[in-house]
């Protein structure tokens, strides 16, 4: 790996404050594997990736991690960065708004067992990807204040 280049599991263990030992001791990995992982020489697993974002309180290290995955890189596209939420729920306003509005023509295509076509799946990404930064800036919330302003969960 470069040493211009930053590694995003080294990134957010050291924002955390801790060393790799300890930090590989509360992940129950050895110091040598958790290196590999920060040098780039192995592969952190998702498992490894969501304990360490719970371990280092780094809740954007889950949306980093999942950028490095091809399937999910190929489905959502790249998830842009997270840094005002009133700009952010606009975004997503706007995009889930888009999609609403393509519904009656995608359901027309299924119907008709037809493709949906490029431009109505590219709204499709947009509009999770404007979710997707939603719940992330959401987990991180929830990180900075456990227990401040949160709804309780209803079932209807």
């Amino acid at each position: 790996m470069s040493e211009t280049q930053t590694n995003i599991y080294k990134v957010a263990r050291e924002y955390a404050g801790m060393s790799r030992v300890n930090a590989a001791e509360g992940l129950a990995i050895s110091a040598s594997c958790l290196k590999d992982y920060e040098i780039d020489w192995r592969q952190c697993p998702d498992a490894i990736a969501l304990a360490m974002s719970k371990l280092y309180r780094t809740p954007w290290l889950r949306v980093q991690h999942l950028q490095k995955n091809v399937v999910f890189c190929d489905v959502f596209g790249l998830i842009p960065p997270a840094d005002d939420l009133a700009v952010n729920m606009l975004r997503a306003q706007k995009e889930v708004g888009e999609v609403v509005e393509l519904f009656p023509q995608m359901v027309a295509k299924t119907v008709q067992k037809k493709h949906l076509g490029d431009s109505l799946l590219k709204e499709c990404r947009e509009g999770a990807q404007a979710l997707l930064v939603l719940i992330g800036i959401e987990e991180e919330q929830k990180e900075k204040t456990p227990h401040a302003n949160r709804e309780p969960l209803t079932y209807k």
